[in-house]
């Protein structure tokens, strides 16, 4: 809720940097400010992504998993993210791959089919 009033009050004051950038009686560093700060917001340094947006990523691609694949596959699948999601070690384990990566693939449910659909 604080986020949402903070970004509504950043953008009523958006003109505001824009009339510094664009003010050539100011300051040269006024306006250097203004466009640095413009680009900073406007353009970000990396891609942010909020905590709401990856809860509702997770819930849907959890819910393209319950509706793709069969039950068995389905709660082998999701207990595994869920595992992944609980522990940074087990994040490490699955990106490291290796002969336990192997030996988890070849007991999951449906092993040996493509699809898992056996």
């Amino acid at each position: 809720m604080l986020r949402q009033r903070l970004r509504g009050s950043f953008e009523d004051r958006i003109r505001v940097l824009e009339e510094i950038a664009d003010d050539t009686s100011a300051d040269c560093q006024d306006r250097i400010r203004g466009l640095d700060v413009l680009a900073k917001y406007g353009l970000g340094t990396v891609k942010e992504v909020s905590v709401d947006e990856v809860r509702e990523r997770v819930r849907r691609t959890v819910e393209v998993i319950r509706n793709e694949l069969p039950e068995n596959l389905t709660t082998h699948v999701i207990n595994l993210l869920r595992d992944i999601c609980r522990a940074r070690s087990a994040t490490r384990r699955v990106a490291r791959g290796g002969r336990a990566a192997d030996r988890r693939r070849s007991r999951r449910p449906g092993a040996g089919s493509e699809r898992g659909d056996s």
